[in-house]
């Protein structure tokens, strides 16, 4: 039988996509009776799987997961995209929607975000959203958040690293969609151009124009800026993040979600083709 024996502590450390440190510190000793020590071995990439790119921004990326609220004793279904620019975009139970600016120091993730949502059809300022946790590059981020003077408890998301990875380009979306958007529940056309600009309108008489971006080319994740005209309160500028997500309907081909807000209405967008 083989026994089992206590032989120290090993950590690994990845500085970047490239760079890694292993820390070791043992307690035993070799047959000889010189002792293995502690140190440190410097590692270096080799080699990448192809078609698996590597964020240098290693909390970047596209989460689902719950707010569980100590509040409303219930767990809320949300969606964070957090691009590489320091920006963030959340919605919770999709009738709420935030835009902020998220840091991390190590493995600590820190959020702060204004949050904008819905109460008895009505929408209103639900002030200041704050999240602070833990996370594992490419798969989880747990914490705490508070919603000022309103909410507060935990949260738990998962990396859909597979949807994040899954490059897209401007010229392979572009085209013309059914879009539906949260702030006035109304349904039109959109044209999307190669050059990633937009333009559109609905059956409320709004018109849309603005534009696309990808932060970072090699994902799955869309910047989005898009100006509201001939809409009465809800004309202005919105912007936020989004992606095209896995489509659940086999009427549709393509099916990208846009989270975002401007100062008074929140805004989850969605384009079908």
């Amino acid at each position: 039988t083989n026994e089992m024996y206590d032989w120290g502590t090993l950590s690994v450390t990845f500085e970047d996509c490239s760079h890694a440190t292993v820390e070791y510190d043992s307690t035993m000793e070799y047959v000889n009776g010189e002792e293995f020590g502690s140190g440190q071995i410097p590692l270096v990439r080799l080699a990448s799987i192809s078609g698996f790119e590597c964020s240098e921004t290693p909390v970047a990326g596209l989460y689902e997961g719950y707010f569980h609220s100590d509040t409303l004793q219930q767990s809320l279904p949300g969606f964070l995209a957090i691009a590489p620019n320091g920006e963030f975009s959340v919605s919770i139970s999709d009738s709420s929607v935030g835009l902020g600016k998220w840091s991390i120091s190590g493995t600590s993730f820190s959020g702060s975000a204004q949050l904008l949502g819905t109460e008895i059809g009505q929408y209103s300022d639900v002030s200041g959203l704050s999240m602070s946790g833990v996370f594992s590059a490419g798969y989880r981020i747990v914490g705490d958040y508070a919603i000022e003077e309103d909410d507060k408890g935990t949260f738990d998301f998962l990396a859909n690293s597979a949807l994040y990875r899954s490059r897209v380009s401007l010229a392979e979306i572009a085209g013309t969609y059914r879009v539906k958007t949260m702030f006035t529940g109304a349904s039109g056309s959109l044209t999307l151009a190669e050059s990633g600009s937009l333009g559109g309108s609905d059956d409320y008489g709004c018109t849309y124009a603005g534009e696309i971006t990808q932060p970072d080319p090699q994902f799955n994740l869309l910047g989005f800026s898009i100006t509201v005209t001939g809409c009465s309160s809800w004309n202005g500028s919105y912007r936020g993040y989004g992606a095209q997500i896995e489509n659940q309907e086999p009427d549709d081909h393509r099916v990208i979600r846009l989270i975002g807000k401007h100062e008074k209405f929140p805004a989850i967008i969605e384009l079908r083709r």
